[in-house]
């Protein structure tokens, strides 16, 4: 499984309901609509993220099968069914940027309420770091993702939780404040 994850921002003039709506429609859009291999979305604010210059950054997540539904997903989005809905929320918006991940362990969690954005630790092997990390992100309600393509800064791994949880290294880690709007 990989995810599409997508940072934005809106508009200056454009109120966060009137664009956290348009978000609603088209992630709704998406499931009525299904794309082939598309298997689920979600979007969210963050009090700012360190590679989004902004208060506000919304994130939205899309989870598929593998990079052909991806491609699938691309083509669809923007087109078909979902065109009035993507476009609306499209000219809201103002800047945006993202990177594909892949669930490295653990299950999807997308209603997480704890983030934690980080770096492999200067130095560490992949290898030992993965073993050390994997046991705490196969916890139930965690999932550790870890970055294939970037199409702009963002960090290697990401771990989605439903809990907080403490981790075992100590280097650069971005923690932030999420807010969810009924979708």
């Amino acid at each position: 499984m990989i995810a599409y994850v997508f940072w934005h921002t809106r508009l200056a003039d454009v109120s966060a309901p009137a664009y956290e709506s348009g978000l609603s429609a088209f992630h709704r859009s998406l499931t009525v609509n299904t794309p082939e291999g598309f298997q689920s979305s979600t979007s969210c604010c963050f009090e700012g993220l360190p590679w989004v210059r902004a208060s506000d950054v919304y994130e939205d997540w899309y989870l598929v099968n593998d990079f052909e539904s991806l491609g699938i997903l691309n083509d669809r989005a923007a087109a078909d069914r979902h065109a009035e809905t993507h476009d609306h929320v499209a000219s809201y918006s103002e800047t945006g940027t993202g990177s594909i991940y892949a669930l490295e362990a653990g299950a999807p969690v997308l209603d997480a309420g704890f983030v934690y954005w980080f770096d492999k630790p200067d130095g560490a092997s992949t290898a030992t770091f993965l073993k050390e990390i994997r046991p705490i992100a196969e916890s139930p309600g965690r999932a550790l993702w870890r970055r294939q393509l970037s199409l702009g800064p963002a960090t290697e791994y990401c771990i989605r939780s439903v809990s907080s949880i403490e981790l075992p290294f100590k280097f650069s880690l971005a923690q932030v404040k999420r807010r969810a709007w009924p979708q």
